[in-house]
């Protein structure tokens, strides 16, 4: 989102953010790394709005943000990256960022039309991959030495985003 929002000369201002669940570990790991990210920065990060993964509510939840006035809004799921984009689309005078996490059809969709600038995309098959070695070692009692394994993500964006739906 900063890349984003630097390129289009904004500097300062309200982000919001639309979650799909306080209680969900990777929920919370997903808000609170793009919070991170911010610190240090003129910009402000509103109270967290909760889309519990259905995209009516996250795009309410984001149309709440751009009625406020923000510069950015953030979605940390992929329904919740859909309804940020559905409020871009459906608010087309609004001149802010909007992101997302989560690579589906309909998201790289959206980042190809502009409503999203750019979606993370996780690498599903080498989770599946490593989950299943994992579980084999663990069958045959291996011992498990790695237990946080980084299976990757890609910034998708208008420059990429044809290369990626070809993978």
């Amino acid at each position: 989102m900063l890349a984003g929002l630097k390129a289009k000369g904004i500097t300062s201002g309200d982000i919001g953010i639309v979650a799909f669940s306080n209680a969900t570990q990777t929920s919370v790991d997903r808000e609170q790394g793009f919070r991170d990210a911010f610190k240090d920065t003129s910009f402000n990060l509103l109270e967290t709005q909760y889309g519990n993964s259905e995209v009516a509510a996250s795009q309410a939840a984001a149309e709440n943000f751009i009625s406020q006035g923000v510069v950015g809004v953030y979605g940390n799921n992929g329904p919740g990256a859909v309804g940020v984009g559905n409020a871009v689309a459906a608010n087309p005078d609004w001149k802010g960022v909007a992101v997302g996490f989560d690579a589906s059809d309909t998201t790289l969709e959206m980042v190809e039309n502009g409503s999203l600038y750019c979606v993370i995309a996780q690498n599903p098959y080498k989770m599946g991959y490593g989950a299943v070695y994992a579980a084999y070692d663990a069958v045959v009692g291996k011992p498990i030495e790695q237990t946080d394994v980084d299976t990757g993500s890609t910034v998708v964006n208008k420059d990429n985003v044809a290369q990626f739906k070809q993978q």
